[in-house]
This record gives structure tokens, C-alpha cells and sequence, in this order.
């Protein structure tokens, strides 16, 4: 079960390390008020009760040393014990020297703070009942075994203590948590726009470094077109190399063509995003044409694009052509705010270093072409409101020979136009 906060549930084991270096703090004070209560003041108090509380103290916080030296992860429920336990050391402590008329019942609301600090709201207030109700029950014990001999004044001294207490917890609790969250949400704020100037410096490189290349390009591609059209035409080859070199022509024309206009978003059907596809591959990669499934309810379905979304699409489905063994399927549904395209394969998968950075650029992109062209389409993708997600499944077509496969499944979601 989750007890922490959103951005502390990567910082556990850095918690209880400080956790632990408060509780060496507290102990290290308690022992030294009791020193010197026992031989400079020489109050009578159950000192080998005390004694024994801070020991036993100690030895939790030494077991809670090696335990952080294990490798085995720490858990949200390790943490509110640990709170708890400190929680306990210190009613334990002032129990027995003084109740609720001992100054150091206090401490109690640095747990509180703690406890409002990391865990999430329901935890921290219900840690703060828990601590005015500890702090009511040993003012009731106080007052009740007192009461014949305390003058009115201190019962209302002590009235004015318990209510200073339970102010003082509802108030850290209260602006702690929500301080948290809100310190919590400007973090996440921070990242998301990190991130979005990161991925606009690394479009502007690529885009700068495409713009070099198609003019750098522009040159070899029109002597190759002169010399093959010199050559024989009947000869196949020559005839092959003629067609991917007016391949290469227009691909370059196609990118002078976004560079020069702006990307206006145009509606288009499903059903015309998948004709388009179609068509793409029967003309340019006849041998290997993925299988098309679209349901007739989802084809009539309408989406906003980019120029841009028909090559990223392109290029999703180009890296499952690669990976795949025999089979890619591209079909799609939807739902109320979405259309997703599904992408799959029966190839070997992804691995798990690289679907951790699936659309990122990083050091280790290299696995089978997942590279800056899945940053690129994911970068469009999420320009038009979508994202792509990378998951597996375990079932593939009635085709598919090897049944019970783990296969890569790539869904590319894209806001529904509504209302059309």
C-alpha cells in the first residue's frame, strides 16, 4: 500500500536515513537531560525505566543502520512504523517524568510536521489524531490524579497547553501538507517544462542538421538522375535505381516544403489516414505491406493533423517491419477522447533499457533503429495533444504460428475530434 507522496517514492531509503539521524539527535538529548536530572538536579524519577527506554532506542536505531545497508527496497509501511516507533519512544519517555506538564511532549509535533511533510494528506492527519489524542490522554491522567490540590489557575494553564497543542498540530498539518503539494506540483511543473525546452533544442539541432542535408543532397541526387538517364532504359536495374532516386528527390521536396510553409492542421478521417498508409506501402514497399484492421465504427471517426503525423506514423510502422518476424498488425480503436493506433509485431521485443526511454533521445537508442525518428514521431505525436505508448501482449493473429509470444505493441493515441 502507498503511503508517500508522489515525488518522495523515489527517496525512501534518504528518508529513513534522516529519519533515523533525527531519532540519533533525540536520543542523544533525552540522554542528556536525564543525566542531568539524575546527578546535578537529583530529582527522583524512574531512571532504570528511562534508561531503558533510551537502549532500547538505541538499538533500534543501530538495527535500522544495517537494515539500511541491505538491498532490499524500502517500503512506504517500513516508514510510518518507524515514525510511530519515535512516536512511541517519546510518550514512553515523558510518560514517566512528568506527563503532559513535560516540555519535551512537544517533540510530538516535529513528527507531526515530518509525518505532514511526506506522507500523503489522509496519513498525516490521521499520524496528527493520534498525537492529540496521546497528548489528551496523559493531560486526563494529570489533571485526574492532581486535582484535589491544583489551584484553578494551573488547571487553566494546563487547559491553555492542550489547546496549544491541538492548534499547533492542526495548523502543521494543514500548511505542511498542502505546502508539500503545492512544492510537489511546482516540481513536476519544473520537469515538464525542462523537459519540453530540452526536446525544442533537440528538434532545432535536427531540424538545422536535416536543412543541411537536403541541400548538401540536392547535388549527388540530380547527377545520379542524369546519368541513369543515359543508360539503357530497358535495363531493370537502371530502371530500379531511377525510381528510389525520384523516391529520394521527393522526400527532399517534402521536407523543403514544411520548412518553407507552416504546419496547418487539417480533419481527416481514420478511414483516410489508413487508405493513406495503405497506399504508402503498396507504392513504396510492395514485399512488405503490414495488415491493415480498422473497424468500420472507428474508420468513420475524425482526428486533427499535422503534415507531420503521416511520417511518424510511417515511421513507427517502418521499425515493426524491421523487428517483426512475419507479421505486423496496424489496427485501431477508440474511445471517448481518443483514437489509438496499434502497432504490433511478433518480433523479439523491445528490451527493457530501451522501453524505458521509448520516444526519448538518449545514450542507448540504437537498438534496431529506435533512434531520433521515434523521438521525432513521439515529439509529434504529443505537439497534437496524442503520446505513443510502448507495452506487450501476449496475443497476436490467428496467423501468427507462434502462439503465446511476447510481442511489441506500439499505441499511438490522438484526441478525437468531437462533435464531428
Amino acid at each position: 500500500m502507498i503511503f508517500l507522496q508522489h515525488n518522495n517514492r523515489d527517496h525512501r531509503p534518504a528518508i529513513m536515513l534522516r529519519l533515523l539521524i533525527l531519532r540519533s539527535v533525540a536520543i542523544a538529548m533525552a540522554l542528556s537531560v536525564l543525566l542531568v536530572f539524575q546527578f546535578y538536579l537529583q530529582r527522583s524519577l524512574l531512571y532504570p525505566l528511562l534508561y531503558g527506554v533510551v537502549f532500547a532506542a538505541v538499538v533500534y536505531t543501530l538495527v535500522t543502520l544495517l537494515r539500511l545497508r541491505q538491498a532490499t527496497a524500502v517500503r512506504d509501511m517500513e516508514l510510518v512504523l518507524h515514525l510511530l516507533a519515535d512516536a512511541v519512544v517519546v510518550v514512553l519517555l515523558v510518560s514517566f517524568s512528568g506527563r503532559a506538564t513535560n516540555p519535551f511532549i512537544y517533540y510530538l509535533l516535529v513528527l507531526v510536521a515530518i509525518a505532514s511533510a511526506i506522507f500523503l494528506r489522509w496519513v498525516a492527519w490521521l499520524f496528527a489524531l493520534l498525537a492529540v489524542a496521546t497528548y489528551t490522554l496523559l493531560l486526563y491522567f494529570d489533571l485526574a490524579e492532581h486535582m484535589h490540590h491544583l489551584f484553578s489557575d494551573f488547571q487553566l494553564h494546563l487547559v491553555g497547553m492542550w489547546i496549544n497543542f491541538v492548534a499547533s498540530t492542526a495548523l502543521l498539518t494543514l500548511f505542511v501538507s498542502t505546502m508539500a503539494t503545492a512544492l510537489r506540483d511546482r516540481e513536476v511543473s519544473l520537469a515538464n517544462e525542462r523537459e519540453k525546452a530540452l526536446q525544442n533544442e533537440q528538434l532545432i539541432a535536427i531540424g538545422t542538421q536535416a536543412a543541411t542535408t537536403v541541400h548538401a543532397l540536392g547535388t549527388p541526387l540530380s547527377t545520379m538522375a542524369v546519368v541513369l538517364g543515359d543508360m539503357p532504359a530497358t535495363n531493370p536495374d537502371v530502371a530500379l535505381l531511377q525510381g528510389q532516386v525520384d523516391r529520394c528527390k521527393q522526400t527532399l521536396s517534402q521536407l523543403s516544403h514544411i520548412a518553407e510553409k507552416p504546419l496547418e492542421p487539417e480533419v481527416v478521417s481514420v478511414a483516410q489516414l489508413v487508405d493513406e498508409l495503405q497506399e504508402h506501402y503498396h507504392l513504396y514497399s510492395p514485399i512488405s505491406v503490414p495488415e491493415f484492421k480498422v473497424p468500420t465504427a472507428v474508420a468513420a471517426l475524425q482526428i486533427r493533423r499535422t503534415q507531420r503525423l503521416n511520417p511518424a506514423v510511417i515511421n513507427i510502422i517502418d521499425n515493426a517491419l524491421r523487428a517483426a518476424q512475419q507479421l505486423v498488425i496496424v489496427s485501431a480503436d477508440a474511445d471517448e477522447d481518443f483514437v489509438r493506433l496499434l502497432i504490433s509485431d511478433d518480433g523479439d521485443g523491445v528490451p527493457a533499457t530501451q522501453a524505458r526511454h521509448y520516444g526519448k533521445l538518449s545514450a542507448d537508442v540504437s537498438y534496431k533503429g529506435l533512434g531520433i525518428g521515434v523521438f521525432l514521431a513521439n515529439t509529434t505525436v504529443e505537439q497534437m495533444g496524442g503520446r505513443i505508448v510502448l507495452h506487450a501482449s501476449s496475443q497476436m493473429s490467428a496467423k501468427t504460428p507462434r502462439r503465446g509470444l511476447q510481442h511489441t505493441v506500439v499505441a499511438i493515441e490522438l484526441p478525437l475530434l468531437k462533435g464531428a
